[in-house]
């Protein structure tokens, strides 16, 4: 072949016709491509270029969602419920409907578990927003606000509970997104113990109790109130109370106590709010009855009444301590009396009727 005929190609490959489209080009897209090659003779002669049959190809759909926030962790106060805003994001390149019914809670858990569709986007559950399994269909790149609510949590001070919340494409299930809703409970923590100075008192004998409270939470407690009912077989001595020190009165006046106002027969002190790490001390006296048998045994008890931070009622927290069960010992006691009525003469005997007494709580 003669040198003259000889041509050096130089091809070009080049894409054409549409735009270059992303990874989320839309589904039913179709992408044409030709190459065009152009050529010299061995003389350095432009010729005429070439092109090739044109190909499409026309983009399939695919499923993408995303859940945000992923992770979403918050302190809620024992029994409350809690709302997370939520949003799904439909990143794939078609329509897509996005199942909401998938929701666990880890191993032992019981909260419960509302999703509803947050139409205004404000992140709270509005009146007439309702209860959604799925979405609405979104289009590529729509998203769809959520407010999932948490409700019955409940669970020890400190102790925290997993939810998750998943949303499946409908076009293909194999494509999920989730988010997590850690949430751990802050809850006051009400202790009181109750002790006695004398838990072998003798019938006549008082005996001073001491009540002692902390928060041990780490929430506040509102509106604590403490109530000592006096109990069987002793009688309470009037102006005896006291608080972290302070002597109050009996009386319905303007400090925090009174004894068989607000309760019959019984000390009542308004603690007030207590935060977390309060503690308070109080004190009283009360005197063992005459006459109880030797080893009756005394229960004294205390109760307190409070409400948690958002104001709803909490159980009761009730001591009744070994500290304050009181068991009544042994009165020694006698008395004698003679009548000093009779009269006589010098020299003569006078007998004189004497009588004596147990007055105490054993036999002698």
């Amino acid at each position: 072949m003669r040198n003259k005929m000889l041509l050096i190609a130089l091809l070009v490959l080049c894409l054409a016709t549409s735009p270059a489209f992303a990874a989320g080009t839309p589904t039913g897209t179709v992408i044409s491509n030709f190459a065009t090659g152009n050529y010299r003779d061995a003389n350095g002669n432009a010729l005429p270029s070439v092109t090739s049959n044109t190909v499409t190809t026309t983009v399939s759909q695919v499923a993408g969602v995303d859940v945000s926030p992923s992770s979403n962790t918050v302190n809620v106060l024992g029994g409350e419920s809690v709302t997370i805003a939520l949003t799904v994001t439909n990143t794939g390149n078609g329509p897509d409907t996005f199942d909401l019914s998938k929701v666990t809670v880890e191993s032992g858990g019981v909260n419960e578990v509302e999703i509803y569709h947050d139409a205004n986007g404000n992140g709270v559950v509005d009146v007439g927003e309702s209860i959604v399994t799925a979405t609405s269909e979104l289009a590529a790149d729509a998203g769809y606000d959520l407010a999932v609510l948490v409700n019955n949590i409940s669970g020890e001070d400190g102790s925290s509970e997993t939810t998750t919340v998943t949303a499946t494409s409908q076009f293909n299930s194999a494509v999920s997104d989730d988010a997590t809703i850690v949430t751990t409970i802050s809850t006051s923590v009400i202790e009181v113990t109750m002790t006695a100075d004398n838990q072998n008192p003798k019938p006549g004998d008082i005996v001073t109790f001491t009540i002692d409270g902390a928060n041990n939470g780490t929430a506040l407690s509102k509106n604590v109130v403490v109530s000592i009912p006096i109990a069987t077989n002793m009688t309470y001595v009037p102006g005896t109370i006291t608080a972290n020190g302070t002597s109050l009165t009996d009386a319905a006046d303007g400090d925090s106590a009174d004894y068989n106002i607000t309760s019959s027969n019984t000390i009542t002190v308004r603690w007030g709010d207590a935060v977390p790490g309060n503690t308070a001390t109080g004190t009283f006296q009360a005197v063992v009855n005459d006459d109880v048998p030797v080893g009756t045994i005394i229960t004294n008890t205390t109760t307190v009444t409070y409400e948690n931070e958002a104001g709803t009622p909490q159980d009761p927290v009730t001591a009744t301590s070994g500290g304050a069960t009181l068991t009544v010992a042994h009165l020694y006691s006698v008395a004698v009396g003679a009548d000093g009525s009779d009269s006589g003469d010098p020299g003569d005997d006078v007998f004189y009727a004497t009588t004596v007494t147990n007055r105490g709580t054993v036999r002698m």
